[in-house]
């Protein structure tokens, strides 16, 4: 992608690997799940594998757009691209951005919305970023804060959960790569990112459990033993808990 104006990219990637190169920074692996790229007005590569099965969301907005949506309606909403580098990944992956590019995942192969709900939703996304980034309080003293050192081990662990929710190794295993004792990367987890340990584990596990609903031939009882439940009732009341509604209505909701 070698676009001069400025731009945001937001990817949810549901299968496959992807690798994001953009001049003058490091190539990251995206993992699944939700993605922010800011525009550097330099070219971006985005680098799938040969072979490789895969299927993502992906919603581009130019500042432009934004301006003129801002301009239109009079709203001062921190949006804009300059804005959007105040934005951490939790703000960006979180279950009711989720929620949308769900929406606009089956909105587009069902063609089921109108063209002007795609930029109303695209807009939508923003203003959730940027509400998670308002509605983040941190809590605790400064005993908690977070050495450089220990947020690049958290980082580790965080993408060893975003990327298999549903097969994570052991709390003594998560401890043994965050070099932490369990107290440690419990405390350390909830101040970097604002949630304990577990609410993140429990999230990400039903943010991939929308993403098979999406599969037919997973029923629901199949789909929560998948991820760990074995009364499909608890499973049920977790799924609604972070997306507010239940797996049955997201089903129907979509028409699966």
């Amino acid at each position: 992608m070698n676009i001069e104006t400025p731009y945001l990219l937001i990817l949810c990637i549901d299968t496959g690997d992807m690798t994001v190169t953009q001049k003058g920074k490091q190539a990251k692996k995206l993992s699944p799940f939700t993605h922010l790229i800011i525009s550097s007005q330099t070219p971006v590569r985005l680098t799938i594998p040969a072979g490789m099965h895969m299927c993502f969301t992906s919603v581009l907005i130019f500042d432009s757009c934004i301006e003129n949506f801002l301009a239109a309606t009079g709203y001062t909403y921190p949006i804009r691209v300059s804005d959007a580098k105040k934005w951490k990944p939790q703000h960006i992956d979180a279950p009711n951005v989720m929620m949308v590019m769900e929406q606009l995942r089956w909105g587009v192969r069902g063609d089921r919305l109108p063209p002007p709900a795609y930029l109303c939703k695209a807009i939508e996304l923003l203003c959730l970023f940027a509400h998670n980034r308002d509605k983040e309080t941190i809590k605790g003293e400064r005993r908690n804060y977070v050495t450089w050192s220990d947020e690049m081990k958290l980082y580790h662990v965080k993408e060893i959960i975003d990327e298999s929710p549903l097969s994570l190794p052991s709390n003594e295993e998560l401890c043994r790569i965050a070099q932490m004792s369990e107290s440690k990367l419990r405390i350390s987890f909830k101040s970097l990112y604002s949630k304990t340990l577990y609410a993140y584990t429990r999230e990400s596990i039903m943010k991939r459990a929308m993403q098979m609903l999406a599969d037919d031939d997973l029923n629901i009882k199949n789909i929560a033993n998948l991820c760990g439940y074995e009364n499909a009732a608890k499973f049920t009341a977790a799924f609604k808990e972070i997306h507010g509604i239940t797996p049955s209505e997201f089903r129907k909701g979509f028409g699966l």
